[in-house]
């Protein structure tokens, strides 16, 4: 395959699975011998993270959905760089991204929708114009494909399922020593560990894990819980401050430890017992497939995309409700047998559908397709 002239864009200002998303992608294209840079927002954790790392990066100013200016910008950047393919990670920069291609035929818009929603419908004049522009929307589950279909303006033959995708060769349980990461936490070897890795936010379900742990305590007092996460940008600080004040008001000081986001997921997971995703809805869950790829029994919440992430491979609960969620936790721990064999179904379905190598050689498959067509 000839090497391709790729700009993703991101233009958020945070920092979670999204941007996460949009940096691997820029990263393993470069990887895989493309051309590939990113337009991040100025300043941003994504655009520092990129240049960090050596990627191609260009960046903007940019306050409103809609700012010709920025759009004009963004027109000038693909046309110097004689860009091919342009790859929008979030919805709301096509109103910057759409603009900028006008009258650019030779040059293919992607989207991709990772935020679930299924009552917000938007088939107006003004959409329409913005999202005719786009080659394929890809979205990560066949549930969002659905609701995607039903709310925006696009034919269905235009919404591809591209499930994320998880890098074995890092995701690799027998690489990493719990022993390691275990002294670094404070964490000894015979302790049980719970762990939740997400944004702090109210529907990652954080206070759920909190009041369970509450619940269990009388039981299980030596049990240890690992919160990894920090919060939105210019949001969250009250919600972390309910979080710590729930975690000593239970007594729980000693049970909990909290850190923020760190770039070595796979050797926390090798630390962890068992992963909980208490989220109230989620569209995908990256960390679940993490979680799976790194032989770590999984509860998840029956909402959003996680069902058909984990199939049959991880128990399934009601979402904001922590008592079936200590049950959950309960059970595994009693039925460590289960809990084995949960973990290492797991670990065979991602090898099987979630393989990066998989995914990104079908994302290029698509992107050669339609400069052909």
């Amino acid at each position: 395959m000839a090497p391709l002239r790729i700009l993703q864009v991101c233009l958020s200002p945070s920092w979670g699975g999204l941007e996460m998303s949009a940096a691997r992608f820029t990263e393993v294209l470069t990887k895989r011998g493309h051309a590939c840079s990113c337009l991040c927002l100025q300043g941003s954790r994504l655009h520092l993270e990129l240049s960090r790392n050596g990627q191609a990066t260009f960046s903007i100013r940019a306050k409103d959905y809609f700012s010709p200016p920025g759009s004009l910008r963004i027109r000038k950047l693909v046309k110097h760089q004689r860009v091919q393919i342009v790859h929008s990670h979030r919805l709301s920069d096509l109103w910057l991204v759409t603009p900028a291609l006008w009258g650019l035929s030779g040059v293919k818009l992607f989207g991709t929708l990772r935020v679930y929603f299924t009552k917000l419908k938007k088939r107006d004049v003004a959409h329409r114009l913005i999202y005719r522009r786009l080659e394929t929307l890809f979205t990560t589950t066949e549930i969002a494909k659905n609701a995607i279909a039903k709310n925006l303006p696009l034919r269905p033959e235009r919404i591809s399922v591209l499930p994320n995708g998880v890098d074995l060769s890092i995701f690799n349980p027998n690489g990493y020593s719990r022993r390691d990461i275990g002294e670094e936490l404070g964490l000894r070897e015979e302790d049980f560990v719970i762990g939740l890795v997400a944004r702090i936010n109210p529907g990652k379900g954080q206070l759920e894990l909190v009041r369970a742990a509450k619940k269990l305590k009388q039981k299980y007092p030596g049990l240890k819980y690992l919160l990894v996460g920090e919060i939105t940008l210019g949001e969250g600080q009250e919600h972390k401050r309910m979080i710590e004040d729930l975690i000593s008001e239970s007594g729980l000081s000693e049970n909990f430890i909290l850190t923020a986001f760190r770039e070595d997921i796979p050797r926390v997971l090798k630390a962890l017992d068992l992963f909980v995703i208490p989220s109230y809805q989620e569209t995908f869950g990256n960390t679940a497939l993490e979680a799976m790829a790194m032989g770590v029994p999984i509860i998840a919440t029956d909402a959003g995309g996680l069902p058909e992430i984990l199939a049959d491979c991880g128990l399934l609960i009601s979402p904001r409700q922590s008592g079936p969620l200590a049950e959950a936790i309960e059970f595994l721990i009693e039925n460590t047998d289960q809990a084995s064999e949960l973990a290492k179904k797991a670990r065979r379905r991602v090898e099987e559908v979630y393989d990066q190598e998989v995914i990104f050689g079908k994302l290029e498959q698509i992107y050669s397709q339609s400069l052909e067509n």
